[in-house]
């Protein structure tokens, strides 16, 4: 990602989908789901897009008010946060039908850039629980172990 920078190594049981990657940009969903032959069938259903930007103060991590102003959510809810990322749940308008209002968000700083993800879940299932948000945290961690240092 973001031409080499960033490593991005998805929660355990969910792949990259190959068809949507950009240097930027990429959606992410249980393996078996995208076709591929795993043992993800214990993962949480729902999907998780990540995006990439270029920051001019790569120490300073949005706050996750600054983040639901930003992107039009409800009131950031279940905040956790480290000095690399944040981790939160807010509401908003579902992107598919079927699709919880509830998700979760994080941000983080890695290899010099902003990462942002949200998983997004099926109506009152796994993935809008607090293990949506070890997934997410999951994602950033291994993502931030896995990029070379800048």
């Amino acid at each position: 990602m973001m031409e080499g920078a960033v490593a991005l190594v998805p929660p355990r049981g969910y792949c990259i989908d190959r068809k949507s990657l950009k240097s930027n940009f990429a959606l992410l969903a249980r393996c078996d789901v995208l076709g591929a032959n795993t043992s993800s069938r214990n993962a949480p259903f729902g999907f998780i897009t990540v995006s990439f930007s270029e920051t001019e103060t790569p120490d300073v991590l949005p706050t996750p008010k600054q983040i639901a102003k930003a992107t039009k959510v409800s009131a950031p809810q279940s905040i956790r946060s480290s000095k690399d990322y944040t981790v939160f749940q807010a509401r908003s308008p579902s992107p598919i039908d079927g699709m919880d209002s509830r998700h979760w968000r994080s941000v983080a700083l890695i290899g010099g850039h902003v990462m942002s993800a949200v998983l997004y879940g099926p109506k009152a299932q796994r993935a809008v629980t607090v293990e949506g948000r070890d997934m997410l945290r999951s994602l950033v961690q291994r993502s931030i172990q896995k990029t070379p240092a800048q």
